[in-house]
C-alpha cells in the first residue's frame, strides 16, 4: 500500500486501537480481569 490507501489503514487502525482501549479500561474499572481475550478478525489481526 502506498500514500492515501496507506493513511487511511492507520487512521482507522489507531482509530480501533482507540476504541479497544476505551472498551478495555471500562471492563477494568467494572471487573479484576486478569486479561481480555479478542475473538474475530481483529484478533488474528486481518479485520474484515
Amino acid at each position: 500500500m502506498k500514500g492515501k490507501q496507506e493513511r487511511k489503514v492507520n487512521r482507522m487502525e489507531q482509530r480501533v486501537q482507540q476504541e479497544l482501549d476505551l472498551i478495555k479500561e471500562s471492563v477494568l474499572k467494572t471487573v479484576a480481569a486478569e486479561a481480555i481475550y479478542l475473538f474475530g478478525s481483529y484478533a488474528y489481526g486481518t479485520p474484515t
